[in-house]
């Protein structure tokens, strides 16, 4: 071992490492302080969105699938307005100068909630499907995208089932991030200027990434099903009245309480 020093009774090298003991302590508890302070501040989100993200479910495919069902089921300029005054959609009459304020489509806020508590009430039930495949399975425009479909629709030749194919195409390829957007609208644009599609999706995904942080009220009222306007609902569902939407809501009353 190496000597140490002494100077006037006191043990020098004793005391500098007693010092560097203390300093790095207290560095250790600043940072371990400010990690759970940050920590602490980045919550988790409560309600649907928490519950979702305590389960492992909010996962990237699962956002995915939820921003392309919300799309395939409330459209993705359901509220847009040209400049021309040529508007797309009916749901809102948009009069805001800046176009991205357009997006007001309630639609998008309301069915992540119905998906989700649909969800969690068929796992009480004894449903074992992620919540990624659940979304895929309920959005019509999702279960549908299927090669075998879609080959009859080419086969087929009504320009109406033609159309509703490539839009199925268009939404089940588009990525999360968008970059393949402007190509996916060159093959299967359905006559909307791209602006359109790429401000949308945009718009869409600000409400999906808000939603999953908790930043999005609950308007939904229970709804776990929704379905075209002026189609009658299946037995077993009560209609919520959820002011203007693109959709009708519902309560499947099966749902509404835990199983026996």
């Amino acid at each position: 071992m190496g000597r140490r020093r002494v100077e006037g009774g006191i043990d020098v090298g004793g005391c500098v490492a007693v010092v560097l003991a203390v300093v790095i302590g207290v560095v250790a508890g600043t940072i371990a302080g400010g990690s759970c302070a940050a920590r602490a501040g980045a919550q988790e989100p409560a309600g649907l969105p928490g519950m979702l993200e305590t389960a492992g479910q909010w996962t990237p495919g699962a956002k995915l699938a939820l921003a392309r069902a919300l799309w395939g089921e409330a459209g993705i300029h359901a509220t847009y307005a040209r400049r021309d005054g040529r508007r797309f959609g009916s749901v809102v009459t948009c009069d805001a100068e800046d176009a991205g304020e357009c997006f007001a489509n309630r639609d998008w806020r309301i069915i992540p909630f119905a998906l989700a508590r649909r969800w969690a009430a068929l796992r009480r039930h004894g449903m074992d499907r992620s919540f990624e495949a659940h979304v895929r399975a309920y959005s019509s425009v999702l279960r549908l995208h299927t090669p075998e479909r879609e080959a009859v629709a080419r086969r087929s030749g009504d320009p109406a089932e033609l159309a509703q194919s490539r839009r199925r195409a268009l939404i089940g390829s588009v990525r999360y991030d968008g970059s393949n957007l402007s190509a996916l609208h060159r093959v299967f644009g359905l006559g909307a200027p791209f602006v359109v599609y790429d401000e949308g999706w945009r718009a869409l995904i600000g409400v999906v990434d808000a939603w999953g942080r908790g930043e999005i009220d609950d308007e939904s009222e229970g709804a776990t099903d929704w379905d075209s306007r002026g189609r009658r609902p299946s037995p077993g569902l009560r209609r919520v009245e959820l002011g203007e939407t693109l959709n009708a809501y519902y309560v499947a009353v099966a749902l509404d309480s835990d199983p026996e």
